[in-house]
């Protein structure tokens, strides 16, 4: 039996991370579960802390000093496919790269065309170098032989602006942790809103990404009050000591919100903190999603598979996740989104069952669709 290489850039891989990071851990298990027993996997990661794979994991790391984007994609890369002679190279996110000479397959998650109008402002000298690192991206997406796209509206927008074949294009859904639905039925919800006083809250997150538009959310609030919403606002994901959250803070206190009774605040809950995560998406009343753009949108994919009812702007890829559960709302408006948190509120949408919302979460966004994926293309390539 002739034995094959697969290379794969592993270097989003370390411990505690979400997003990409997430994805590139889950297409090395789906690798490792559907490939054929005559392949090898060579994995290159910076030399951190990294996930916790199964033991009987096939995978071979190879471990480096940290890199830039562009050192990677433009030399290690190049140099490593050279020396290695893989037979496949999976590139699990759109970062820098060139034309390799090896069947590639790249991950596109979003573009970031969409993503910097939301940004802070970049200098001249900054926008010009993103700007050239990424014609890279783009490039090294059009020479993929296959790109994966994480939701229909990423895959629409990288066919139009960035004009990748269709034929080369596949849906790739990010999936929700399968421990998100045996945790959810085991909440005790009394339990956990009475740690926000116990009438009840909404969830919103504020990382830092201002595509959240989390700067909304004192306004929103102050006006339910007037409207004589009961509960409180739980802003999750804070990193209290940056400059952010302290403008956000300032924020509350300028409408008299006081935290600890109106609003309260809690940090990054990674890994080791999943149970309190699944509690605060299942207990609240409504989770809120108000991003200007998503390219997928695992947070609100997360609160519907605790069966909590969501209020989304439909922005970017939120239409697709939310689908026809979510309520939708305009995010520029703070009157609309406390107008749409009221009425939802009044009519007991947060008390309607969302059982048929939890299943077409778990059946659609699941990563046995990436692995579907990777694995027609390996053998293809046969």
């Amino acid at each position: 039996m002739t034995h094959k290489t697969l290379l794969i850039d592993g270097t989003a891989l370390r411990q505690d991370a979400k997003g990409v990071a997430r994805y590139t851990y889950h297409v090395c298990a789906q690798l490792d579960k559907l490939l054929p027993p005559n392949w090898k996997m060579k994995i290159v990661t910076f030399d951190w802390l990294l996930p916790h794979f199964s033991s009987d994991f096939r995978g071979e790391f190879i471990q480096v000093p940290y890199k830039t984007d562009l050192l990677l994609g433009l030399s290690y890369f190049p140099k490593i496919i050279k020396s290695l002679q893989p037979d496949i190279f999976i590139r699990p996110r759109e970062s820098i790269g060139i034309d390799y000479s090896v069947p590639t397959v790249t991950v596109c998650h979003d573009l970031n065309e969409l993503i910097w109008p939301y940004q802070p402002s970049r200098s001249i000298p900054r926008r010009l170098f993103d700007y050239v690192c990424q014609q890279f991206r783009i490039y090294a997406l059009r020479r993929s032989e296959l790109a994966i796209c994480n939701s229909e509206f990423v895959k629409r927008e990288a066919i139009k602006q960035y004009r990748i074949p269709t034929e080369n294009t596949r849906i790739g859904y990010c999936g929700v942790d399968s421990r998100f639905y045996s945790m959810a039925p085991k909440v005790c919800l009394s339990d956990v809103r009475q740690r926000y006083g116990g009438e009840g809250f909404l969830l919103a997150f504020a990382t830092g990404d201002y595509r959240e538009n989390f700067n909304v959310l004192p306004a929103s609030l102050a006006d339910l009050k007037k409207r004589r919403y009961s509960g409180a606002l739980v802003v999750a994901g804070v990193k209290d000591e940056s400059g952010y959250a302290k403008a956000l803070m300032n924020a509350f206190d300028e409408y008299d919100l006081i935290r600890g009774k109106d609003f309260f605040v809690e940090p990054f809950l990674g890994e080791n903190q999943l149970e309190r995560l699944v509690e605060l998406y299942t207990a609240a009343d409504f989770y809120l999603e108000l991003s200007f753009h998503e390219g997928f949108g695992m947070q609100l994919a997360e609160a519907m598979a605790c069966g909590t009812t969501c209020i989304s702007s439909a922005r970017g890829a939120l239409a697709e996740v939310g689908a026809q559960w979510a309520i939708e709302v305009d995010p520029c408006s703070f009157k609309a989104i406390s107008a749409a948190i009221c009425d939802a509120w009044r009519s007991e949408e947060h008390e309607r069952d969302n059982r048929e919302q939890v299943q077409h979460i778990r059946e659609k966004f699941c990563w046995d669709g990436v692995g579907d994926c990777l694995a027609e293309f390996v053998s293809h390539q046969i």
